[in-house]
């Protein structure tokens, strides 16, 4: 994909309320399904995909996050340092990881900043968020993947009451994460090991003991491995943005490689969305882009009821 100052945009489907038949669980095979390109940025990175109750896909790339109807058309809806981790709440404010400022930062459906949920500057051992999951108690886990010369990386719990709590530390650039159907287990990438690990939930915001769902291929050169953003789909794999792989891996529940969906550009994250919520977005870097892919398979949709 080259470099180019204009903006492609291929339309996304009308989104809809009805049903449809239940589609086979199968996956279509590697070569059988093809990207296709949504919309093409200025910029060498995007990342964090996330579905809005409307259908619409809002990502960053930059310092920029843009939001893309389910009409195609899209617009800048903020600028922040470094915006990462995306997701919507059921009032429709927003919440996002800033890795430059440190910080989760709570928005309006304005995009104007109503709150700083968690921050170093105020002492909450926060260093550079990168990701964030919403639960079904109404608050959130975050992973912070740290910065060069700092403690290693951890994750974090926000209860409903904005209290911030360590629950994990000294993991090697924790990134995407994703809860389990059944809300009972929390998956991670342990970015800088090449692994998806995995946390049982005990309560709310407790986790026990860690253990290594999927050791994921390529990890004996890490160099050229390196794993981003997780989603699930609603018969229980679990799709890895696989970075410098270029691919979207997906494994099985056992942990096991079920596909590798490869692309000409480096895979940073994952998130269904689509009219029946079929269609697996992914945001690429080299350049920046949002891309599709039309898989026919539905994504496990745990958004808070509105």
């Amino acid at each position: 994909m080259g470099r180019t100052s204009l903006v492609v945009v291929c339309l996304l489907l009308l989104p809809g309320c009805a049903e449809r038949a239940e589609r086979s669980p199968v996956l279509p095979p590697e070569k059988g399904v093809d990207p296709v390109l949504v919309l093409l940025t200025r910029d060498p990175v995007a990342q964090g995909p996330v579905l809005a109750y409307d259908g619409s896909i809002f990502f960053s790339h930059g310092r920029n996050v843009r939001v893309v109807s389910p009409n195609g058309r899209h617009r800048l809806w903020t600028v922040e340092p470094a915006p990462r981790g995306h997701r919507i709440l059921p009032d429709n404010t927003h919440l996002i990881c800033d890795a430059k400022r440190g910080a989760i930062v709570r928005f309006d459906d304005l995009a104007r900043r109503l709150q700083v949920i968690a921050s170093k500057t105020r002492g909450d051992q926060v260093s550079a968020p990168s990701e964030l999951v919403l639960d079904q108690w109404n608050g959130f886990y975050f992973s912070d993947s740290g910065q060069a010369g700092e403690p290693p990386g951890s994750l974090h719990y926000v209860t409903p009451g904005r209290v911030v709590r360590k629950v994990a530390s000294d993991l090697a650039s924790p990134t995407g994460l994703a809860l389990s159907a059944d809300w009972s287990a929390l998956y991670v990438v342990e970015s800088g090991k090449n692994r998806v690990i995995r946390f049982a939930v005990l309560e709310q915001g407790h986790l026990g003991l860690m253990s290594v769902f999927a050791t994921l291929p390529g990890s004996e050169t890490p160099a050229s491995a390196d794993a981003g953003g997780l989603c699930f789909d609603s018969f229980g794999n679990l799709y890895v943005a696989y970075l410098k792989m270029r691919e979207v891996l997906v494994l099985d529940a056992e942990g096991q490689p079920l596909r590798r969906y490869q692309f000409d550009n480096p895979t940073s994250g994952v998130c269904f969305g689509g009219p029946y919520l079929d269609q697996l977005f992914v945001t690429v870097a080299e350049p920046g882009a949002l891309m599709r892919l039309n898989l026919g398979v539905k994504g496990l949709d745990l958004r808070p009821e509105r």
